[in-house]
């Protein structure tokens, strides 16, 4: 059944049909997910994924392809069915994609030119658009939008060894250090809360644990240590529920462990979810509507993508970067990379999760937006939104 773990035996027949011996007994994870390819194959497509779930119900991923040099690539769903590949900055080459979408379904995407190092931002309006956010040797971590469609970036300054952030303004790029003691930011996810204050989840590479910072309305930015455990916080993804609490998914490298962090208002609870026995990462994050975490992930150590509990993507090695979409009818769409054939495949299932209002700009909750109740009478409200 699907969704069942299930025993089984084999056995093969010779030309002449003598029977081999039975194997021994194997168990096998029954996928509710169904796979299919989105881009490739020869083409090394889907490293770096990065997806999102419009207000429409449209899904859009970004990632880069390319065998000779990886270039940044883009995709839509509409209606059920994904349309052609798109070349947001042709020839350019592209690494490590962030992707959020507007409240029209306007994607950004922020990304690194690995060849100058720049960190650029390409925008669609009708066309394609790309510049030039920064110059050094900058690698983006997460990317948000507000209500009004201007970005917010967190990325690393790798020649600094600097946490910074970066936010347009709607003439230009204003950029901040969010962290400057030791190395920090290497790994870095952030999210806006109601007012549009960042958040940001990140790694500490000179000691090794997992911090969060957030900026004020003065724009003074606070943090504190997340989890004191030894080389923790790798490939950190953080969520905001309904409250505007943040909830972080991680990587404990020393311990093997996949784990998260939730803020309850006064100090953070850890909880350990999987083992590895090698090593693994967080892909995407997305809260139902019951608030609970849904997770993608890659255990290195057996070259598969899971989520929660079971296996999603066993062939050899899947799974490496991929992203969680939590559908508007409570299902699941997958996005990720298959290292074995170069290819950007889905996976999908209708879970019958409870539905998060809006979509998941790369895994997180996004809320209408002009979100108003109005008093209709003394015993009814009217919401509205759009």
């Amino acid at each position: 059944p699907v969704g069942s773990s299930v025993s089984v035996r084999v056995w093969t027949l010779d030309e002449v049909g003598n029977a081999s011996a039975l194997s021994n007994a194997a168990t096998v994870w029954v996928s509710p997910f169904t796979l299919a390819r989105l881009d490739g194959p020869s083409s090394d497509a889907g490293t770096g994924i990065s997806g999102t779930l419009d207000r429409f119900g449209d899904a859009h991923a970004a990632y880069t392809a390319g065998t000779a040099a990886q270039e940044l690539r883009y995709l839509k769903r509409t209606g059920g069915a994904w349309g052609a590949a798109e070349a947001p900055d042709p020839g350019a080459p592209a690494a490590d994609p962030a992707m959020a979408v507007d409240n029209g379904g306007l994607p950004q995407i922020v990304y690194r030119n690995p060849q100058t190092g720049q960190l650029r931002h390409a925008r669609r309006a009708g066309f394609w658009t790309a510049g030039t956010i920064a110059a050094g040797n900058l690698i983006p971590g997460g990317l948000a939008l507000d209500a009004t469609g201007l970005a917010h970036v967190s990325y690393y300054d790798a020649a600094a060894g600097d946490l910074r952030y970066a936010r347009f303004d709607g003439a230009a790029w204003q950029l901040e250090a969010v962290d400057t003691a030791g190395a920090v930011g290497r790994f870095s996810s952030l999210a806006l809360d109601a007012a549009a204050k960042p958040g940001v989840a990140y790694y500490d590479s000179s000691n090794a644990p997992l911090k969060f910072s957030s900026r004020s309305a003065a724009g003074v930015w606070s943090g504190s240590v997340v989890d004191f455990a030894v080389d923790v916080g790798s490939t950190p993804v953080l969520a905001l529920d309904a409250d505007g609490r943040a909830l972080i998914a991680y990587v404990d490298s020393g311990g093997k462990t996949l784990k998260t962090a939730a803020w309850n208002g006064s100090a953070w609870t850890v909880s350990t979810l999987d083992s590895f026995a090698s090593s693994g990462s967080v892909g995407g994050l997305a809260l139902d509507g019951a608030g609970r975490p849904q997770l993608s992930y890659y255990d290195a150590s057996a070259g598969d993508l899971r989520f929660a509990s079971g296996t999603v993507d066993s062939f050899a090695d899947a799974g490496r970067d991929s992203e969680l979409l939590l559908e508007a009818s409570g299902g699941l769409t997958l996005l990720y990379y298959d290292a074995s054939n170069g290819d950007l495949k889905s996976a999908v299932w209708a879970a019958g999760l409870p539905p998060a209002m809006g979509g998941n700009p790369r895994g997180r909750l996004q809320a209408p937006a002009t979100f108003t109740g109005i008093v209709a009478s003394s015993t009814t409200i009217q919401w509205t939104w759009t």
